[in-house]
């Protein structure tokens, strides 16, 4: 299965860092990672890996904010073809060896899938965007329609507001309505936004990432309020799969 697995920035420093990284792990794993950036003010000509950047260019008609923009990229500018997608985030770095296995559909599959589908309350759910996966070709099928980039966003604000979350409702929302277009895993309850399968940020400074990896945790969850440790831990990170990589 070819994998495409989809981050975004704006012009933060606090994410942006994380990019080489994330390249250097999820090309050891065999996928492509790409990275879409908005709000070019001349930070994406200096960062790394220049073949897996796509800029978005900027479009007057949008009036959201950057951090809103910037989520909603990943739901639109995916590679429009057969290959599977999956989106992730900067500071969410993988950690589990068989990481694949856990947050991809079992086969190769045209559907939209979750590991993380989160019951929000009796009336609805929550769908959060890391590991959430599809074909990209269906994704503007179904979702956008034909729609302009700018369209899908305005309809977006319009239909679900401006939030941290403004991306997960919008797509909360496409499968309220189309509930039998997304498959979810039996153990999708355990894998959640705060979970015993995650390195939380709290837990970074005094964590032993080879002892969490053996312990079963799934990824690693990065912070600003780790800025003191930051550099040392993502070395860490690096060390860790650089050991893995290396093995027959």
């Amino acid at each position: 299965m070819k994998l495409n697995v989809i981050f975004s920035t704006n012009n933060n420093a606090s994410y942006y860092q994380f990019w080489d990284t994330q390249h250097y792990i999820w090309s050891g794993l065999g996928a492509r990672p790409l990275l879409l950036c908005v709000d070019n003010n001349g930070y994406v000509k200096d960062l790394p890996h220049q073949e897996n950047i796509i800029e978005v260019p900027h479009e007057p008609s949008i009036d959201v904010p950057i951090a809103q923009l910037a989520q909603l990229v990943r739901l639109y500018y995916a590679p429009q073809t057969e290959e599977r997608s999956m989106i992730s985030d900067l500071d969410l770095f993988p950690l589990a060896r068989d990481i694949l296995d856990r947050v991809l559909p079992p086969q190769d599959s045209s559907s939209f899938f979750t590991p993380c589908y989160q019951h929000y309350n009796e009336n609805g759910y929550r769908i959060p965007m890391q590991y959430f996966s599809f074909r990209g070709d269906i994704l503007h099928q179904r979702l956008h329609q034909g729609s302009s980039f700018s369209d899908f966003v305005n309809k977006s604000k319009t239909a679900v507001g401006l939030d941290w979350n403004t991306d997960e409702m919008v797509i909360s929302s496409f499968f309220q309505k189309n509930p039998e277009l997304l498959r979810t895993s039996p153990s999708s309850k355990l894998l959640g936004l705060k979970s015993e399968l995650r390195v939380e940020p709290w837990q970074i400074e005094n964590c032993s990432f080879s002892h969490s990896r053996e312990n079963a945790k799934i990824d690693i969850h990065f912070h600003t309020r780790n800025w003191p440790t930051l550099p040392h831990k993502i070395k860490e990170v690096r060390s860790l799969w650089a050991e893995q990589f290396s093995k027959p």
